[in-house]
């Protein structure tokens, strides 16, 4: 058994037509299909002649170079060449082989000659589709004349804060347009496939997929395309977006947001869910000191501003919205809902928070371009995905629009040696905001310091830290290159180690004891479900389908340091458990990892009121940021687990109460004017 379970493509295989051509014949024809991959959707294209399959053809797409291209540039010769879509993956672009995979059995079945079919049958059927993070069950209801009644989610391990938006809206829209061509919900790409992949599974199982596939493409609505105003044009709906919005509704003011993705929260779903915190309530009840102003980080202006004097009320609201928190640290740090789900958790508590404010939300709406009149911000033109074009107008525009680790072009101006380098974040934080701001000569400070990295799957893009205390890691020679147990928390240090060694990949590996001690169960199963790690019967038969040389040697030497109880290399008994891997064991697992960008460090310049500031250092009258856009604080200040978040969400605090103030008050100065000492202190850049 060389993998136990290397790939699960849950895919249409009709009753009466499998596409492979020992079992079914092939009609001459050209037949398109499109799935889901890492950038979106890739089309496809199949060629059939004299019963073979002549030519697959991948269409213009948005994979990773140099990634996913591999994928579109290695799987059509070997489909033509094995004359079947059962084929293996790509190693290390797994989704955009699924992809190419899906597409290419949906043209396959399309492509089979009439046959006699299974007569159609009423009633509930069950259908699969792969997601982000495994199976996702479906089950459908067909009534008498053939039509769709009732899809339901019945099984998945989708992102808590991302999924929802998929699993509500894509059942909804097959509904209404009976039929399967219906759009994903932007940001959760792989999860919207999943429910149709599913959907058209369990069709077919009833007889009636055909008809489904065929109809008319069913276009979701833009809820909102004409000329809208507020007192606060929120433009971003992340974490720190999310809170900005929060805050100035609550202190009074009218708010409307504008978000590109089809959900809330953007990358904080995807997080663990630390936020570093002081003063909060929940600390004070714990019987925490809480410490002077400037006691905390006494060099960092910045720090102080945002987390000793917000960071405690904006998790006391959290709190108040009914979100868990349980202390992980007595002073500095708490840690994310509901012990164990993350970020996303938190994201749909602000969600259900904002909707109860009455905020309209402008979702899978981009904002082009900031609106000035008389030196004076006053809004931004938006396009929908659909293409309307219109403008949001307001008194103050926030910026919360993310960080930039899917721009290439900043990246090759400002992070060079990422270049080429796979992307972990939002493949959504294009710095929209960061190119706005600069058509209005914006300053910028810390962009040299570019994006952190993450350890992530090159397979399927999944975080991977979390898991690296449950084994060992080395390079494509076998041999270990760091401290895992200091590597899980301190993510300079793993980008720095894994750029240093061969083509910048590393390989987790543990035998099932070692991974029994992940703190999520059922992890690795859920890796190697999809296609993020491999499983074996023994550790020579990892070592050579790995084709990692030295491994047998390796684990003794490193079981020799457990046995000892002293990491001789690295030092790892002094930041966490060192359990020894069998050398005989029944199930081994190897999780292959690289370094993904995912969080800017540089960004807008603004003041500790979260005024943005031109190149000049004055304040740009009606325009204010938070968040990952700015570059005033984060790791320089920070330099731990939990900081982007901490700082996201109390300047999206400080610049909601900040922008709804002044409103109120008038008293903002304009961008000749100079600034005041309460809102900028020079010493603090």
């Amino acid at each position: 058994m060389k993998k136990i379970l290397a790939l699960l493509l849950a895919l249409l295989v009709s009753l009466h037509c499998l596409p492979t051509l020992a079992e079914a014949a092939l009609q001459d024809g050209t037949y398109t299909a499109s799935s889901a991959g890492m950038g979106g959707e890739v089309p496809v294209t199949l060629s059939i002649s004299g019963g073979q399959i002549t030519e697959v053809a991948v269409g213009e797409n948005n994979e990773t170079p140099g990634i996913g291209t591999l994928a579109i540039e290695q799987l059509p010769d070997v489909i033509v060449d094995q004359q079947s879509a059962d084929v293996d993956v790509v190693t290390g672009a797994t989704i955009t082989s699924n992809a190419i995979l899906s597409a290419v059995k949906q043209c396959l079945v399309q492509a089979c000659a009439p046959q006699e079919s299974a007569a159609f049958v009423p009633g509930t059927y069950e259908g699969e589709g792969m997601g982000m993070r495994g199976t996702v069950k479906v089950s459908v209801t067909i009534d008498d004349n053939a039509e769709l009644t009732d899809i339901q989610i019945v099984g998945h391990n989708e992102t808590i804060g991302i999924r929802e938006a998929a699993f509500d809206r894509v059942p909804k829209d097959i509904l209404a347009g009976q039929t399967l061509n219906v759009d994903a919900v932007t940001g959760a790409t792989l999860s919207s496939s999943a429910i149709r992949t599913g959907v058209r599974d369990a069709l077919t199982k009833a007889g009636v997929a055909d008809k489904f596939v065929s109809a008319p493409a069913y276009a979701h609505p833009s809820a909102y395309t004409s000329d809208m105003e507020a007192d606060i044009v929120v433009v971003g709906g992340g974490l720190a977006g999310m809170m900005t919005a929060y805050k100035a509704a609550s202190d009074g003011a009218s708010v409307i947001i504008v978000e590109k993705n089809g959900y809330m929260g953007g990358s904080f779903p995807r997080s663990a869910g630390y936020m570093y915190t002081l003063n909060s309530q929940v600390q004070k009840d714990a019987g925490f000191n809480v410490p002077e102003e400037n006691e905390y980080a006494p060099e960092h202006t910045f720090t102080n501003t945002f987390i000793y004097h917000a960071s405690g009320k904006a998790i006391d609201a959290m709190t108040e919205m009914g979100t868990d928190y349980a202390l992980v640290a007595p002073t500095a740090m708490i840690f994310g809902p509901a012990m164990g789900l993350g970020g996303g958790s938190v994201a749909l508590r602000l969600t259900d928070a904002i909707n109860r404010l009455n905020i309209p939300v402008l979702y899978e709406t981009a904002a082009t371009e900031l609106i000035c009149e008389d030196d004076t911000v006053v809004g931004v033109e938006v396009r929908t995905n659909h293409g309307e074009t219109f403008s949001v107008r307001g008194k103050a525009v926030i910026l919360t629009t993310g960080g930039w680790s899917n721009n290439e072009s900043m990246i090759a101006t400002y992070q060079p040696e990422a270049v080429g380098q796979l992307r972990g974040g939002n493949r959504y934080a294009t710095g929209d905001g960061h190119e706005m701001a600069r058509a209005l000569h914006a300053g910028f400070v810390n962009l040299e310091d570019g994006n952190l990295a993450y350890s992530i799957s090159p397979r399927t893009y999944q975080y991977l830290t979390f898991a690296l205390h449950c084994g060992i890691m080395v390079d494509k020679n076998g041999q270990r290159f760091l401290d895992e147990a200091y590597a899980e928390n301190d993510y300079i240090y793993l980008d720095k180690a894994v750029l240093s060694i061969p083509d910048n990949r590393y390989y987790m590996v543990m035998d099932s004891a070692n991974a029994a001690t992940s703190g999520e169960p059922g992890l690795i199963e859920t890796l190697v479900k999809t296609g993020a790690a491999h499983a074996y019967t023994s550790l020579e038969e990892l070592a050579q389908s790995e084709q990692i040389p030295g491994l047998h040697d390796t684990i003794a030497r490193y079981n020799s340091f457990c046995e000892n109880g002293v990491d001789e290399e690295f030092g790892r008994e002094k930041n966490g458990a060192m359990l020894p891997i069998a050398l005989d064991g029944d199930v081994y697992y190897c999780v292959e990892g690289t370094i993904g960008y995912y969080s800017s460090l540089g960004g807008i310049d603004v003041d500790t009121a979260c005024h943005v500031l031109d190149e000049n250092g004055e304040i740009i009258r009606g325009l204010y940021a938070a968040g990952e856009v700015t570059g005033n604080c984060y790791y320089h200040d920070l330099g731990y687990y939990g900081g982007g978040l901490g700082t996201a969400y109390s300047m999206g605090w400080v610049a909601g109460e900040t922008a709804a103030s002044e409103i109120r008050s008038a008293t903002q100065r304009g961008c000749a004017g100079k600034r005041r000492a309460a809102f900028f202190d020079k010493s603090a850049r």
